[in-house]
């Protein structure tokens, strides 16, 4: 650490996974008591390099950093290079409800993991810096404890010019100005040769259906697509297409002609017109630009959010009322080019219908995924009431306009439940903390009553209830709240474990039956699982013609074949990416490399690599654009796109994904071998 002490402030050089400060310790601190009155957490922080920084906020009961313990809870979250911010923490978030925080001024993502901690356990609080960070220079002012977020008005410093790419840096492929902007986006405009629709138009890629599939393998054709398996215990998995020919799917996630910018946290860093679009919706005035949108929002700290899409206002600039004509038009070559055949998830609905490309659907996007009232754990609903059935049906209502179109490959249940980011999750644990009357703590009270067999003094026993508790019969456990169940009733686990199996397969097994209903043509692809955080999540698997996951590694390899001969299902990656510093933004996503040819070859070794896994059907990037220099409206700014937000490709990235999707099926039938030159991770600045 460096002592330079600079208007209270000092600035201090990170080592990875190091502490950097101490914020808050109960045994040797006089702040325990503004801790305990305290609604927020505030750290005034400014990073001093020219990147994005990842900082932890982390959060320690009694004894767990002095035995080496990971703490109980710790929030991930992201700054913006040289930009001095105060970041605020809501002390209600310890209750473990929250996953993603909503934004604050100047903030970019946060993200809270771990379990629900009572504020009254908090020993000690550390501010730590990521990997990413190591080596890099951070100022840090004294912690404050505040009761409300405080107004802050930064000098006013565009970092983005009027395109929305970063003003503070040059790179290789920078478009110089809006002219230049205009030009550019009219040659990739240019009509595409007759007969070029569809999937048609792919003269390097031979032997290709109309759909992108490969007629060297071939079954009964259906006219949707399906499941096949070649035969043999060790046959491969195959999406076949309409026609009956083997498909793997590839494509982009995000397929959409914006790159929003969330403005109301980074107002003073936007160009001039966006300010004055503010200022002018502030004074209630009519805006005229279709690029920015207001909304009220009382209960959060400005009392409104505001977006603007460069991207689009880009488009819209050099194409005027035909713009997404013209943008539909740059997604088809792009596509065409780089041999992809599948538009992803959260893709613009009038190119899925009209592009003549497969596409695959998000189904909780049509129609809301079931909720509850009361939900049990963050957003995982009280699947024992009948309310969860009813909703159930209403969401697989949103099918009803898709069930009949063959480009659709298939449809996602959700995506990535927030409930199911905790590691060594207990659902019926966590259900048993709510204060809340459930139908599902009914329903656990029944199943125990039937597993026990109706003895009450058996159950306590097994489960090792103390004495003292309260608990004389089956309904007293849920009679008030039972905080952390397990470490109060040792013996409970097992049956808890049992239990949320159940909870989860229902979660699944309902709405899916709902889906199969009104659509029984199309494949259900899954619930894009983040990460499988506990073997309870693959309950209801059967419910699945496709199991999913989103796999962020250099290779989804042993992931997918574990999955899938687990499962004895084929397996598809929702989404992956790699990210890098050279060009545009300044975080890299999830998995980082050096250079845009790193992505390349990090493209090519995570695709192939892949393809040696008999259950792997499939992988969409994520995503087509790059994301928002400034944020998006989560705070994420990564350096991921296909395309930046100008609409120019990245040629290595480009050039990797031709070569590998050319020989992608020979690669699949063993005829080639995979690619196999993986590039040097690095450690990724994501938040």
């Amino acid at each position: 650490m460096n002592d330079n002490m600079v208007d209270g402030g000092r600035t201090l050089t990170c080592s990875a996974g190091k502490a950097l400060a101490e914020i808050f310790d109960r045994k040797t601190m006089p702040a325990a008591e503004l801790f305990r009155q305290a609604e927020f957490l505030a750290l005034r922080l400014r990073g001093c390099d020219e990147y994005s920084m990842c900082l932890r906020l982390e959060f320690y009961e009694a004894g767990q950093r002095e035995r080496g313990a990971d703490p109980t809870m710790y929030a991930l979250f992201g700054l913006l290079p040289g930009v001095e911010t105060t970041v605020y923490f809501d002390l209600r978030w310890l209750d473990g409800q929250t996953l993603f925080a909503p934004r604050t001024p100047g903030r970019l993502k946060m993200t809270i993991f771990g379990k629900p901690l009572r504020k009254a356990d908090v020993s000690s609080i550390v501010l730590s810096s990521d990997a990413s960070c190591d080596g890099r220079r951070l100022k840090v002012w004294p912690v404050q404890w505040a009761d409300v977020i405080a107004h802050a008005d930064p000098p006013v410093h565009a970092l983005i010019d009027e395109m929305g790419q970063w003003k503070p840096r040059q790179w290789p492929g920078k478009t110089t100005n809006r002219a230049a902007c205009d030009e550019a986006l009219h040659r990739l405009a240019e009509p595409m040769p007759s007969g070029a629709g569809g999937m048609a138009g792919l003269p390097a890629l031979l032997n290709r259906d109309s759909y992108g599939g490969c007629q060297d393998v071939h079954a009964e054709a259906t006219g949707w697509f399906r499941v096949w398996r070649e035969p043999g215990d060790d046959g491969r998995f195959w999406l076949l297409d309409p026609d009956g020919n083997a498909f793997i799917s590839v494509g982009a996630d995000c397929v959409n002609p914006g790159i929003d910018t969330r403005v109301d946290p980074v107002l003073p860093w936007v160009d001039r017109h966006v300010r004055e679009l503010v200022d002018a919706a502030r004074r209630n005035e009519r805006i005229g630009d279709p690029d920015f949108s207001i909304r009220s929002t009382p209960n959060t700290y400005c009392g409104f959010e505001c977006s603007y899409d460069y991207a689009m206002a880009n488009l819209r600039h050099a194409f005027g009322a035909s713009a997404w004509d013209a943008w539909k038009r740059i997604v088809l070559r792009h596509f065409h080019d780089w041999g992809m055949n599948t538009i992803g998830n959260w893709s613009d609905h009038e190119l899925m219908r009209t592009a003549g490309i497969p596409y695959v659907l998000p189904a909780d996007t049509l129609r809301e995924y079931p909720r509850t009232k009361t939900m049990v754990f963050r957003d995982f609903p009280d699947v024992f009431s009948t309310e969860y059935e009813r909703n159930a049906d209403v969401y697989a209502q949103g099918l009803k306009d898709w069930r009949d179109d063959r480009n659709m490959i298939g449809y996602f249940m959700r995506n990535e439940p927030n409930w199911a980011f905790v590691y060594d999750l207990n659902l019926a644990e966590e259900m048993l903390a709510n204060p809340e009357r459930l139908a599902s703590k009914e329903a656990l009270v029944a199943w125990l009553v039937d597993r026990y067999h109706g003895d009450a003094q058996a159950w306590k026993q097994a489960w090792r209830i103390p004495d003292d508790s309260g608990i004389e019969c089956f309904e007293d456990l849920i009679a008030c709240p039972r905080y952390r169940c397990v470490r109060q009733m040792s013996g409970s686990m097992h049956d808890l474990r049992d239990f949320s199996i159940l909870m989860i397969d229902r979660y699944v097994r309902i709405p899916a039956e709902a889906l199969r209903r009104v659509d029984p043509h199309h494949l259900n692809l899954g619930m894009r699982y983040a990460y499988i955080t506990d073997p309870t999540l693959l309950a209801g698997s059967d419910c699945y013609d496709v199991f999913s996951i989103n796999s962020y590694q250099m290779t989804c390899y042993h992931q997918v074949d574990e999955l899938g001969k687990t499962l004895n299902m084929p397996v598809m990656v929702g989404e992956f990416h790699h990210g890098a510093l050279d060009r545009g933004l300044n975080a890299h996503g999830i998995r980082g490399v050096r250079t845009q040819e790193d992505r390349g070859k990090a493209y090519r070794y995570y695709v192939e690599q892949a393809l040696r896994s008999r259950y792997f059907v499939g992988a969409h990037y994520f995503q087509y654009n790059d994301q928002s220099a400034l944020g998006r409206f989560d705070g994420e700014n990564y350096q991921i796109g296909l395309v930046d937000v100008c609409s120019q490709e990245y040629p290595e990235m480009a050039q990797a994904m031709r070569r590998c999707h050319v020989g992608m099926y020979d690669v699949a039938m063993g005829r080639k071998p995979p690619y196999d030159a993986c590039p040097e991770e690095v450690a990724p600045i994501h938040y």
